[in-house]
């Protein structure tokens, strides 16, 4: 039987690693479509603190206008085909910014009966232009800041 605090350790070292790397994930369900995310998603999006509840239509409602309709198709058909996810957007954060994220999801079934899931990462790309993948890339990890 496996040990329950080993799992609730391995699972906080999880979310340290994801803050040191400065990534944000979820883990969306498909049917009921909200999501549970770690604390750096949030900050992502421009929240200081994690929202209490989140869902993909709140995600999209972030998405610039002119690109929600090709990231909720891109979203359907992932679903659809249960294949992985991948795009390019801007945002407006809760803050009224404008920033790149990069994402990458996977379709996946749970074999416990659970509802299917896509477990997605978020990368913030800082600056503006196209310089803005290098400058992700050369940036060293820290702790979370507000965006």
């Amino acid at each position: 039987m496996p040990d329950t605090t080993t799992q609730k350790s391995n699972a906080k070292n999880l979310e340290h690693l994801l803050e040191l790397a400065e990534i944000g994930a979820w883990e969306l369900d498909t049917v009921t479509r909200h999501a549970w995310r770690n604390a750096y998603h949030d900050m992502i999006f421009g929240y200081d603190e994690v929202l209490p509840d989140w869902t993909f239509e709140q995600f999209l409602s972030h998405v610039v206008p002119g690109d929600r309709a090709r990231i909720a198709d891109l979203y359907e058909h992932a679903v659809q085909e249960k294949t992985s996810w991948s795009f390019e957007c801007q945002i407006i954060t809760a803050k009224g910014h404008r920033r790149f994220i990069s994402v990458r999801g996977r379709y996946l079934e749970n074999g416990n009966g659970a509802n299917p899931a896509f477990i997605v990462h978020f990368v913030l790309y800082r600056g503006n232009g196209q310089n803005q993948r290098a400058e992700h890339r050369k940036r060293r990890p820290g702790g979370l800041s507000a965006v």
